[in-house]
C-alpha cells in the first residue's frame, strides 16, 4: 500500500470517529439552542428541514427589549413568539422591559410564558409608577412546585394572593418592590420551606413597619437599602422639605427581626435606615456591614456619627460570633469613641475585610475591632491603607502600634496600592512590619501597568525599599505584584 493510500485511510478513520453537529440527537441540539438569544435560535430554522421546528423545543427563553429604537419591534415580536411557541415545557424564562403604558401587554406575556413547571424566573420590569395598577401574575405561579429561583425587579406593588407555597424555591431576590403589607410578606417567606438565599434590595417599606424573617433553612440573607433614603440626615431640613421628601423617607424604613437557626451569611448595605435585630445570631459565620453615606453629609451633620455608630455597634453585638467580617470605610468612621467602647468581644473572628475606600491605619474604629478580636489572623485592605496623623474623614486617630503588637495577625493583604499618596501608604506598610510579632505574609497588589519597563522597575524599587525595613517578625514573606 502506497503512502497516499495510508494517508487517505487515516483521514477517513478520523472522519468516521468524529461527531458532526447534525449527528447529535434533538434534545442535545435543543439544549445548545437554549443557550442562544431567542432570535438566533429561531434563525436556525432555515438550515434544513430537520432544523425547521427544532427551536420550538428549547427550554430557556430570555427576552430583553434592548435600545429604545427597537422597542416597537420588541413589543410586536413577543406576542408573535407566544403564538407559535409551546410554553408548557419552558424551564427558564427572563424578561427585561420598561412597562410604561404597556401593562396589559405585559400581563398577557406573563400569563403565557409562566407555566406551572417553570424552574427559573427572572423579571426586570422598570418604567412603572408606584401609583399605577399592579401587574397581575398568573395564580399558578404562587403554588409552583418546580420553581427554584425567582428574581423580581418591579417599582410597584408586588400583589400577593392569599395562598402561597413555593415548595422548591431556594433563591428569592426582590428589587425595588413595594411590599403589600406585613402579613402577606411574612406569608411569602413562610411559603418557601426550602428557601436558602434571600435578597431584599431597595425595598419600599411604605406598607410594612415591622417584618419578621423567620426560617430554619435560610442560609444567606442580603439587605441592601439606598443611600438617598437616609433618615439620619434629616435633622437640619426645614419643615417644608421634610413634608415633601422626608415624609417618604420616614415611611420607607422597617423594623426587621431576623430569626433562624441555620443562617450562615448576613450582609447589610445601606444608610442605616431600617432597624435590624437578630433572635438567634449565633449561627452567622460570615457577616458584612457596609454602611454607606455621602461624605459631605457625614461631616456637616454632627448627629450622624453617634447615631450611625450606635447602629453599627448594635449590629456587631448581634454578630459577635462571626468568623469572617467585612466592614466599609463609613462603618468604621461611624464608630466614634463613645460607640467603639461598647463593641463586643469577637472571640471567633479570624478574617477581617475593610472595603469601599482606602482607610487609615490610625482609624479608631479599625483599631478597636482588631483589639476586640483575639483570634484574628488575616486582614484584607481591599482599597488600600495609609497613615493619617490628624483627625479627618476616617474618624478619631489612634496609635495602632500598641494594639497591633499584641495581635496574632499572620497575613496582611493590601490591594490597590495606588502610589498617589506614596509616603502615607509606605508609612502604613512600615508600621505593620514593625508592629506585628507573628506576621507570616505581607501581600501587596499595586495599581498601574506592570508590563511596561518603568512599571517593573518601579515595583522592584518598592520591593527593595520594603525589604530593607526592620521587621518584628523576621520570617515574614513580602509579596508584591501588579493588579490584573
Amino acid at each position: 500500500m502506497d503512502q497516499n493510500s495510508c494517508t487517505s485511510n487515516k483521514r477517513h478513520e478520523r472522519n468516521s470517529n468524529s461527531i458532526r453537529i447534525c449527528d447529535l440527537p434533538d434534545p442535545i441540539l435543543q439544549l445548545i439552542l437554549s443557550s442562544l438569544p431567542i432570535k438566533d435560535a429561531i434563525g436556525t430554522s432555515v438550515l434544513s428541514k430537520r432544523w425547521e421546528h427544532l427551536w420550538l423545543g428549547i427550554s430557556k427563553i430570555s427576552l430583553k427589549e434592548g435600545t429604545y429604537e427597537k422597542r416597537r419591534q420588541f413589543i410586536v415580536f413577543v406576542p408573535k413568539l407566544l403564538e407559535v411557541f409551546d410554553c408548557t415545557n419552558l424551564e427558564k424564562f427572563s424578561l427585561t422591559f420598561r412597562v410604561e403604558e404597556h401593562a396589559s401587554e405585559v400581563n398577557e406575556w406573563l400569563s403565557g410564558f409562566i407555566n406551572p413547571k417553570i424552574q427559573e424566573l427572572i423579571l426586570c420590569l422598570d418604567g412603572m409608577n408606584e401609583s399605577e395598577k399592579p401587574l397581575t401574575f398568573p395564580d399558578h405561579l404562587f403554588t409552583c412546585s418546580t420553581l427554584t429561583t425567582f428574581g423580581l425587579r418591579l417599582r410597584n406593588v408586588f400583589k400577593l394572593p392569599s395562598s402561597i407555597y413555593f415548595k422548591s424555591l431556594k433563591t428569592l431576590c426582590l428589587v425595588d418592590v413595594t411590599l403589600p403589607d406585613r402579613s402577606s410578606t411574612e406569608q411569602l417567606i413562610a411559603g418557601c420551606p426550602a428557601l436558602e438565599q434571600l435578597t431584599l434590595m431597595d425595598i419600599n417599606w411604605v406598607n410594612v413597619e415591622t417584618l419578621c424573617i423567620s426560617s430554619d433553612v435560610l442560609q444567606k440573607l442580603k439587605i441592601i437599602e439606598p443611600v438617598e433614603y437616609d433618615v439620619l440626615s434629616r435633622e437640619d431640613e426645614d419643615e417644608d422639605e421634610d413634608d415633601d421628601m422626608g415624609g417618604q423617607d420616614e415611611q420607607n424604613c422597617c423594623n426587621i427581626v431576623i430569626s433562624g437557626t441555620n443562617l450562615k451569611v448576613f450582609s447589610y448595605t445601606g444608610a442605616v435606615t431600617s432597624e435590624i435585630s437578630f433572635h438567634s445570631p449565633a449561627s452567622v459565620m460570615d457577616a458584612s456591614i457596609h454602611v454607606q453615606h455621602h461624605y459631605s453629609e457625614c461631616m456637616d451633620n454632627i448627629d450622624w456619627e453617634p447615631a450611625a455608630g450606635s447602629y453599627v455597634v448594635d449590629l456587631l453585638k448581634d454578630l459577635r460570633d462571626v468568623e469572617k467580617l467585612s466592614v466599609s470605610f463609613v462603618s468604621l468612621m461611624a464608630l466614634s469613641r463613645a460607640s467603639w467602647e461598647r463593641l463586643p468581644l469577637f472571640s471567633n473572628l479570624v478574617e477581617l475585610h475593610v472595603v469601599s475606600t482606602i482607610i487609615s491605619l490610625t482609624c479608631e474604629g479599625l483599631i478597636a475591632i482588631i483589639q476586640k478580636s483575639p483570634c484574628l489572623q488575616v486582614v484584607y485592605f481591599d482599597k488600600g491603607v495609609y497613615m493619617l496623623k490628624y483627625r479627618g474623614y476616617c474618624g478619631y486617630i489612634m496609635d495602632p502600634v500598641p494594639v497591633l503588637s499584641r495581635t496574632q495577625l499572620r497575613r496582611i493583604v493590601i490591594k490597590h496600592y495606588s502610589w498617589d499618596i506614596y509616603e502615607d501608604e509606605f508609612d502604613a506598610v512600615k508600621t505593620l512590619l514593625q508592629a506585628l510579632p507573628v506576621l507570616e505574609t505581607l501581600h501587596i497588589s499595586c495599581s498601574g501597568d506592570g508590563n511596561s519597563p518603568t512599571g517593573s522597575e518601579r515595583l522592584e524599587n518598592l520591593y527593595q525599599k520594603i525589604k530593607s525595613l526592620p521587621r518584628r517578625s523576621i520570617d515574614c514573606e513580602i509579596v508584591l505584584k501588579y493588579m490584573k
